[in-house]
């Protein structure tokens, strides 16, 4: 199991959760603050997955470089 599952724009149909659940954490990037995805998860970012994945990205790239 992924220490963490990042789910991106996803709702959280029950197949796709039951498979997200062996995840030791979870991060759900979505736009609905009431989808199934976002209320289970651990972590949840509200907002665009155009605008948050790149900037996580970004972030991660420039720890990595200093």
């Amino acid at each position: 199991a992924p220490d963490i599952y990042i789910a991106c724009g996803i709702s959280g149909a029950i197949q796709h959760r039951a498979g997200a659940m062996a995840s030791k954490k979870i991060l759900a990037i979505n736009t609905d603050p009431e989808a199934n995805m976002v209320t289970k998860a651990d972590y949840a970012v509200i907002g665009d997955l155009h605008q948050v994945v790149p900037a996580i990205t970004a972030e991660v790239l420039r720890r990595r470089s200093g």
